[in-house]
């Protein structure tokens, strides 16, 4: 009497675990790129949001006769916008640096004119970001400002 195997449909461990690893490798490959996108992303917003606050501090000064200052902070990580006398101002705030972005050099205080908007402050912050440097500066008298990348 000899009985007859029945056939098993179904994987064995070592095909699956074969499965399971490769899978696992497939999706650690994506992972890679993002990082660095997401970096550059984050930088690329916190130089847009620079950039629209020192304009709308300067168009505050000018339009509504208002002293503002923007105080770089490097040891805190920071940049903090302000209307000068006004505690709850909608434009006080301030910005925090991402990880990959540092501020080179001490402390900086910017202060635009009341009516005109010009500033007599023409000392430039410089950010580095990874192996790359910008600069932002302001021209004589103007308050017209520039981020540029240094080559």
């Amino acid at each position: 009497m000899i009985k007859k195997l029945q056939e098993q449909n179904g994987f064995t461990l070592i095909e699956s675990l074969i499965v399971l690893s490769l899978v696992g490798i497939f999706l650690l490959i994506p992972v890679i790129p993002f990082n660095k996108m997401e970096a550059d992303i984050e930088n690329s917003l916190f130089f847009e949001e620079l950039q629209s606050s020192i304009t709308l501090l300067q168009n505050e000064s000018v339009l509504n006769d208002e002293w503002t200052e923007i105080e770089m902070r490097p040891n805190a990580r920071e940049i903090v916008f302000r209307v000068i006398g006004k505690r709850n101002h909608i434009l006080n705030r301030s910005i925090a640096l991402p990880d990959t972005i540092e501020i080179l050099g001490g402390s900086k205080v910017y202060r635009f004119l009341s009516e005109s908007g010009n500033q007599g402050n023409l000392n430039k912050t410089r950010f580095q970001v990874g192996d790359k440097f910008y600069t932002l500066s302001f021209k004589l008298g103007s308050g017209r400002f520039e981020l540029s990348e240094e080559k």
